[in-house]
């Protein structure tokens, strides 16, 4: 009976090893096909900004229709506009977090340059805005065209979006003097961000909706604009995670910098009027690092320890930019000391896309495209 006892206690024991053993090699999960990829990207990180977008937008369109039929003064009797203000930047937190996508529905109607016109050339906002209250016998508030959102859509791509809105919040960053009266300021304003509510909400429709971009990649077909098939759309997603870095070293640092000191050019920053242009940076990064996560996510824990390592440092060097500070990008690369942290950033941003390009595309089977920064 002894025997038996010990030959089922062995048993006992070989199992509880074979089972530990499985704990710590696990099977890898199978890999998923380029549509499971896309879908998951769109469900869990695309399509929640979009909607977190439309609601920051929504609410912006709602205070300046609360703002212009009830208008508040502060305690020196000046227009008071510290709503506004908040909810332009809760929207510019936003738009920081999703606008390295350029594809999709944000694709159509040049809805991502309506939104967010910038880099602009030879002051393009303000000629545009200017240009539509330039006519001295009629009034703003009467305007057919401020006051007709699909007419409001047609004109200058310049006046439609958030840095037109930014030059009537701010003001003082550009003189001492507010270059509109408030009739116009509220025409002007409403119009604006109805415009930007209106995008945002057909954007996230688009691809949620039944029939939408997300169910034409769950069926695996194609959409008759946006892609032929889901390796396309996976492709798209990756060269879209890719484009973000080069948006923060391109577009946003390097035209500021300069070749040196004595070439900084500070009003070359994004939202330098608002005080952004370091926030919209961290926003952007925090945003492409858990895009990389989810990309990463079913891949070996190896791959994603070393891209999340990446980020690490690349978060740490961005840590000094802060909107709050009252420290602009211009002001930090006039700065030796500062300039030489903003080097650390290009570099860490570099650093993390090469280690992102020369890991992700092979191991999920992707192919990069090229991107819309490609060539400017």
């Amino acid at each position: 009976m002894k025997y038996i006892l010990s030959f089922i206690f062995a048993i006992l024991i070989v199992g509880i090893i074979a089972g530990s053993n499985d704990l710590f090699h696990s099977t890898p999960p199978e890999p998923e096909t380029s549509g499971q990829l896309s879908a998951r990207i769109a469900e869990d990180y695309l399509i929640p900004r979009y909607r977190a977008l439309a609601s920051a937008t929504a609410a912006q369109s709602e205070g300046w229709q609360q703002y212009c039929s009830d208008p508040k003064t502060d305690e020196t009797g000046n227009a008071d506009k510290a709503t506004l203000i908040d909810r332009y930047h809760k929207v510019a937190d936003r738009w920081a977090e999703i606008e390295h996508i350029r594809f999709g529905p944000v694709e159509l109607y040049l809805r991502h340059d309506r939104f967010y016109h910038w880099p602009e050339r030879r002051n393009a906002v303000s000629r545009a805005l200017a240009a539509l209250v330039k006519s001295p016998d009629k009034s703003p508030l009467s305007d057919p065209t401020l006051n007709d959102p699909a007419r409001f859509a047609r004109v200058s791509v310049a006046a439609q979006g958030l840095p037109a809105l930014e030059r009537l919040l701010f003001p003082s960053a550009v003189s001492t003097t507010t270059p509109y009266d408030p009739g116009v300021i509220c025409a002007v304003g409403q119009a604006i961000a109805a415009n930007l509510a209106s995008i945002s909400a057909q954007t996230v429709d688009e691809w949620a909706m039944e029939g939408g971009v997300l169910d034409l990649i769950n069926a695996g077909q194609s959409h008759p604009v946006f892609f032929t098939n889901n390796d396309e759309v996976a492709r798209q997603l990756l060269t879209g995670l890719l484009t973000g870095f080069q948006m923060i070293r391109d577009i946003k640092l390097r035209p500021v910098m300069g070749d040196g000191i004595a070439k900084v050019r500070p009003k070359k920053a994004e939202a330098w009027r608002s005080n952004r242009s370091g926030k919209n940076i961290q926003r952007n990064i925090e945003s492409l690092n858990a895009m990389a996560a989810a990309f990463s996510d079913r891949l070996p824990t190896e791959t994603k320890s070393k891209i999340s390592g990446e980020f690490e440092k690349l978060q740490a060097a961005a840590v000094f930019l802060t909107a709050d500070n009252g420290t602009s990008i211009g002001d930090l690369a006039a700065e030796q000391d500062s300039r030489t942290t903003l080097d650390t950033l290009l570099a860490a941003s570099r650093s993390t896309s090469d280690t992102i390009s020369s890991s992700l595309p092979e191991q999920l089977g992707i192919t990069i495209g090229f991107n819309a920064l490609d060539g400017d």
